[in-house]
């Protein structure tokens, strides 16, 4: 699936002259994996563990997270395209300056909702402070799997939580809260915080750069098998289905061969 990212991110984003892949080098998903992928993807790859201090984080969801917080620590330049490896475009997505949105409409929800609300303004150190838009009670920002994200964006964002949690590393605070269960997955008492980076990269960008971002309700991707060339909005295919359970016979589809040897490596992983 990150090959098929890769080729849609060449395709209709020619101005991007490199790609990197960031991998979770903690978990592995076999022996030997990033040779495999380096072979596959034509790109270089930089593995979690360069970041000081990720090893203490042993969720994956978490870790993968933490790393798009710290995308200024890891890679050179100062403004990246940030894209989850599961997403392939079907046309440029503008996203330069916009905050997506979508209405929080499940009700089980509510109660999600108000443990990363909690995680937002715990810390900014605000209240309100998630994104608002006047004609919905509730809206998610992280609706959308991929942003534009700039260096002093996320360092000013790092250095404030610092100051207003009082701590010396965001990474390092994150880790301890996991630890001691203030940040969990999901309780249903609801009185606890759950991350989520893009909603607080999203609240961050609203207070410190006030007026720049523009609100745009967008959907969240549509299906790996649908065509989309006659749909309105972003044109982009997302889901969580793992390799295998699309099949060798999809990939073959889509013009990729995979080999005897990768392909049972995908399936015993």
């Amino acid at each position: 699936m990150t090959l098929l990212c890769l080729r849609s991110i060449r395709r209709h984003y020619p101005g991007i002259s490199k790609i990197t892949v960031l991998y979770d080098d903690l978990a592995p998903a076999w022996p030997h994996y990033a040779q495999d992928c380096q072979r596959l993807y034509g790109a270089d790859l930089v593995p979690y563990s360069s970041l000081p201090g990720i090893k203490q984080c042993d969720v994956g969801w978490w870790r993968a997270q933490l790393i798009k917080l710290h995308v200024d620590l890891l890679l050179p330049g100062d403004r990246w395209f940030v894209v989850d490896g599961d997403v392939i475009f079907d046309e440029p997505c503008d996203v330069v300056d916009v905050t997506p949105y979508s209405p929080w409409v499940d009700q089980r929800d509510n109660i999600l909702d108000a443990m990363v609300t909690r995680y937002v303004e715990h810390m900014l150190g605000q209240s309100p402070c998630r994104v608002t838009v006047p004609e919905h009670s509730l809206v998610i920002t992280s609706v959308i799997p991929f942003r534009w994200l700039d260096r002093e964006q996320l360092t000013s964002l790092r250095s404030h939580v610092c100051c207003v949690t009082g701590q010396t590393s965001m990474l390092d605070y994150h880790c301890e809260l996991f630890r001691s269960q203030g940040i969990v997955g999901y309780v249903p008492e609801g009185d606890r915080m759950v991350m989520h980076e893009w909603e607080l990269i999203e609240a961050w960008n609203h207070l410190h750069r006030p007026g720049r971002y523009r609100l745009e309700m967008t959907g969240s991707g549509y299906q790996m098998d649908q065509d989309t060339s006659q749909f309105i909005g972003p044109r982009f295919r997302h889901n969580s289905l793992r390799d295998r359970d699309l099949g060798r016979p999809w990939f073959q589809r889509q013009d990729i061969q995979v080999t005897d040897d990768v392909w049972a490596k995908i399936m015993h992983a």
